[in-house]
């Protein structure tokens, strides 16, 4: 539904110099105090973890200390609509609530008889285990959570959000009591750096055994963060908010998606009807005059209309030939040269020269006009082929081509 993880070190330009504290309740689990809340850091090294202290410093601790903080942090613009209470910081920055979570310690005496579970529950981490604390509520709606004897408010969650980085995060440490990385035993160790020492690769042993070890481990804080707290700090009604939300978006996202493809579609539907008589034209020159050897072999009687509609094609497109041949024996050579080529393009050389006396057969029954209306569609649109042509008619070395 959310997404929490840990800050990238990075994206906290602006938000690291903020003062921050751990809230009462994260207070108690910690060991004397928290040393600083974990972030990532992602470099040239690749992905690592480190910790900002109360005074911004970023420190380097041992990848398994579980003496830290939680500030969860997540994209802005996912929940941005469903922010409350917000205050403008300047520059960009904004102060916003979102979600519930135990803060402040109640200190007024609370009667347990009269509070009732709301059905809702938290998870703390105590002496390596998971703890579900379930949230009271009392008779005036105040809502609640105890842990060893103390009573604690559950209260708005206030963020801290940099619209630049579109990030918020929680504006004081909420949990605790986490490690950030998992370690390896000693013989992992041993055994990561035997395998390294061998086998050099773009990603250590030692990576792939942390990834493996660290993949499931919800007692790391960003697993915990992923697949636990992202569900404890929205209530229901915010959970079917979000998920309307969602639909709508996928809904309209599905509606423009057919949009644009209806208009695509008619595009391609008036583009078809624009080029109809263009392929209707396309359709008879290469019936009337063949292009190919396999059409020139294969030869057709033209019957009473269909020489009506040859000649009409061969007015219409004489005007439109480059080079008039006026030879026809060098017209029908230039044809078979072509033709050789298109066969030798195609790697299908050497065929028998019967194939291009088939050619020549069907060829010489026509008379010049059509032979150069055919020798124009044979070069077609290649301009290359068209200037070797021309270079060949004026050098007068266009004779027995294909002999």
């Amino acid at each position: 539904m959310i997404k929490l993880e840990l800050a990238d070190y990075w994206d906290l330009y602006g938000l690291r110099d903020m003062e921050w504290k751990s809230t009462d309740f994260a207070n108690e689990f910690a060991d004397c105090k928290f040393e600083g809340y974990s972030v990532i850091n992602v470099d040239a090294g690749g992905v690592g973890y480190d910790i900002i202290g109360e005074d911004t410093v970023t420190y380097s601790v041992p990848t398994n200390y579980e003496n830290v903080a939680l500030r969860p942090s997540m994209k802005y613009s996912y929940v941005k609509e469903f922010c409350e209470d917000v205050k403008d910081l300047g520059n960009g920055y904004y102060e916003v609530t979102f979600g519930e979570y135990p803060k402040s310690k109640i200190n007024e005496k609370i009667d347990g008889e009269k509070l009732v579970r709301t059905g809702k529950e938290f998870t703390v981490k105590q002496n390596g285990k998971f703890v579900k604390l379930y949230e009271l509520v009392d008779e005036l709606g105040n809502k609640m959570v105890v842990v060893n004897g103390n009573f604690y408010k559950v209260e708005p969650l206030v963020w801290v959000v940099s619209s630049y980085k579109d990030i918020m995060i929680t504006k004081d440490a909420i949990n605790g009591g986490f490690a950030y990385e998992n370690a390896l035993t000693e013989e992992e160790e041993a055994y990561a750096a035997c395998i390294d020492r061998l086998m050099q690769r773009k990603m250590s042993q030692r990576s792939i055994m942390i990834a493996e070890k660290s993949r499931n481990d919800n007692t790391l804080a960003n697993n915990f963060l992923r697949n636990i707290m992202s569900n404890e700090i929205i209530n229901e009604e915010m959970i079917n908010k979000i998920r309307e939300r969602n639909k709508e978006q996928a809904r309209k996202e599905a509606e423009e998606k057919a949009r644009l493809e209806a208009i695509k579609k008619e595009k391609r539907r008036l583009q078809y009807e624009k080029n109809k008589e263009k392929r209707r034209r396309r359709q008879l020159l290469d019936y009337y005059f063949p292009r190919t050897p396999i059409s020139a072999m294969l030869g057709r009687n033209f019957d009473e209309e269909s020489l009506v509609v040859l000649n009409q094609l061969i007015s219409e497109e004489l005007p439109k030939v480059k080079h008039y041949v006026n030879n026809k024996e060098q017209v029908i050579d230039l044809i078979i040269y072509l033709y050789k080529c298109v066969d030798g393009k195609e790697r299908r050389m050497p065929y028998p020269e019967e194939r291009y006396d088939a050619c020549r057969c069907f060829l010489e029954e026509f008379d010049l006009d059509y032979l150069n209306i055919v020798l124009k569609e044979t070069i077609g649109r290649d301009k290359l082929t068209e200037d070797h042509i021309e270079y060949l008619i004026n050098n007068s070395i266009a004779y027995k081509l294909t002999k």
